[in-house]
């Protein structure tokens, strides 16, 4: 689709928009490679903008994921449903 004179009025901005956060993929070709890309810069801002028009129970979700020495590494914004159930049984575990 064409984007228009107005990127953030396109039907990919928009889509966006809907998503509940981003995941920014961090390549082996360079530092932070995603931050030269001016269509990824795009999108991180548009998820940015998000941030005075979302509800305190609508948290901005921004992961990073990468590979490091040939193992996926990730960055997650709070626990996942994994680490959660991980934490919930060591509390069983333990008493608590």
């Amino acid at each position: 689709e064409d984007l228009g004179t107005d990127p953030l009025q396109s039907s990919f901005a928009k889509a966006m928009r809907m998503a509940q956060g981003v995941l920014l993929v961090l390549d082996e070709q360079g530092p932070a490679t995603p931050f030269t890309r001016v269509w990824c810069c795009f999108e991180e801002a548009v998820n940015v903008l998000r941030l005075g028009t979302r509800q305190v129970s609508m948290p901005l979700l921004f992961d990073m994921a990468a590979v490091a020495k040939g193992k996926p590494q990730l960055l997650t914004e709070g626990l996942t449903a994994e680490e959660i159930r991980m934490e919930e049984k060591r509390k069983d575990a333990r008493g608590i």
